[in-house]
């Protein structure tokens, strides 16, 4: 990202002569003493930093009102956090003009700040699933997720996705980020307590118990029978803080705002749970695997990237459907012209200046993948593919920022 652009669109009472017209609302903002508007209107000097500036002035229903349609653009990444402090007094200004939070129409601080985030969540969530499938093949067995797994995690595996593994362990690469909490927590099997309760009744003495097997009636989780003396950070601990990135994970896979707070506090989260699941897989690579353990793995990681590339081609599926839709309200006969070629779309909407012609580097790769795809599977990997899907997924927070802008013209 070599630039920063950010759109806001408010309305604002204009019956008394305020900010009824481009110049008056000009004043208004430098009426803020870092402000400074330059170069006939085109400029904003804010402090050190030059920002890009237009302003589209229209009527609304209510003649006693006009909306402002502000853009902003910030050529210098390294400026992001003076930019910032300037959009934070530009949103003050228009609260107080108007009364009301102005309108984000499009906010690459978000954009910017969630592409930087998205890798370190990665990261920790795969950490996690390797440090659980590695331990349950390795050292349980392969019955063991079948007997243990939680019900709330086989019952969050949708079906379709149940009939693309043919393995248990893969539940692990199915799981939503936030149910692998559930895993650790999960409750163990215990016997039936009506064993219990036999074992006692036919004891005539202390020592004819086995304390062994009447702890073994005692509840428990996965953490304290298995984890705890691995990953070094006490339970309560750790599942507050995967709840937390969990709530801003959603934050940046649902494109919604991410400011800088959040970055801060997703890196702070990350980094305090690395450590610990670094320590574990580090413990359990310790153990030997033997070639049955090994080839097992490796079928499990093989369905995984099939299962990538299906999310993959479901992205590009709605890439395309942004495509046709942005192209409908330019045309409705778009479909007779194009004859459905998904690249003559995109080159007929950047002739229409619907979108920008910047686009074509990021949709090139994505295209790119999706014909590595569709020659064979297994021919890209994992990791590449993943990192396909979420510049899919920006990719399309992109498009739909132009359809919303589209609607309101």
């Amino acid at each position: 990202m070599d630039k920063i652009k950010v759109e806001y669109i408010v309305v604002i009472d204009t019956q008394d002569g305020f900010c009824s017209t481009i110049q008056a609302f000009n004043n208004y903002l430098e009426s803020n003493a870092d402000i400074q508007i330059i170069n006939k209107g085109k400029c904003i000097k804010f402090k050190e930093l030059e920002i890009a500036y237009d302003v589209l002035l229209d009527n609304v229903v209510d003649p006693h009102f006009k909306s402002f349609h502000t853009k902003f653009i910030c050529n210098n990444v390294g400026g992001i956090e003076v930019f910032s402090s300037f959009l934070k007094v530009i949103r003050g200004l228009l609260i107080t003009a108007s009364g009301k939070k102005p309108v984000s129409l499009w906010d690459d601080i978000s954009l910017y700040y969630s592409q930087q985030a998205y890798p370190k969540i990665n990261e920790i969530e795969n950490l996690m699933r390797k440090l659980l499938t590695k331990f349950s093949v390795t050292k349980l067995g392969s019955k063991w997720i079948d007997e243990n797994i939680p019900e709330e995690i086989k019952s969050s595996v949708k079906k379709k996705e149940k009939e693309m593994f043919s393995n248990e362990a893969d539940y692990l690469y199915q799981t939503d980020f936030k149910d692998l909490t559930t895993f650790l927590s999960g409750k163990i099997k215990t016997p039936d307590i009506k064993e219990l309760h036999e074992n006692i009744n036919n004891a005539s003495k202390i020592e004819d118990l086995d304390l062994n097997h009447l702890k073994s009636f005692i509840p428990t989780n996965n953490w304290n029978k298995y984890f705890s003396k691995v990953v070094k950070i006490e339970w309560k601990d750790f599942e507050t803080k995967w709840l937390n990135l969990y709530k801003l994970r959603c934050k940046v896979a649902h494109n919604n705002f991410i400011n800088k707070n959040d970055y801060n506090e997703i890196v702070q989260l990350t980094t305090k749970l690395r450590e610990p699941l670094e320590m574990a897989i580090s413990e359990l690579d310790k153990i030997d695997l033997s070639p049955d353990d090994f080839n097992h793995l490796t079928d499990a990681f093989s369905e995984r990237s099939f299962y990538l590339e299906v999310k993959f081609q479901e992205k590009m599926l709605s890439i395309y459907a942004l495509f046709k839709k942005l192209a409908n309200q330019q045309d409705n006969l778009y479909l007779d012209l194009f004859d459905d070629d998904n690249m003559e779309v995109a080159m007929y909407l950047i002739g229409k200046g619907v979108l920008p012609s910047s686009i074509l580097s990021e949709l090139y790769a994505l295209i790119g993948m999706e014909k590595i795809i569709k020659s064979g599977h297994g021919k890209a990997s994992s990791n590449d593919i993943e990192r396909c899907i979420w510049d899919a997924e920006v990719f399309m927070h992109q498009l739909s920022n132009f359809l919303k802008q589209e609607d309101i013209k």
